[in-house]
């Protein structure tokens, strides 16, 4: 999957996922800042799409290498 698919996904649906036993979220409230947050109280915004796929960590990896399972 691309980036731009990958950055609609994000932007329409706010999608909210689990593993293990954390709920995650991330949306998009503005063009190019994405925003993110866990039920261990974590939130974090990220500039763009490539600062959240690459520095978001969601199960010990970074978020480009479990995106495309939430999909």
């Amino acid at each position: 999957m691309d980036k731009s698919q990958i950055k609609l996904f994000l932007m329409i649906n706010e999608p909210a996922f689990t593993i293990g036993d954390i709920q995650y979220s991330v949306c998009c409230p503005r063009d190019e800042l994405f925003c993110t947050w866990d039920s261990d109280g974590n939130t974090f915004d990220f500039p763009n799409l490539e600062s959240l796929l690459d520095h978001w960590i969601v199960d010990g990896k970074p978020f480009r290498e479990v995106v495309e399972s939430i999909m």
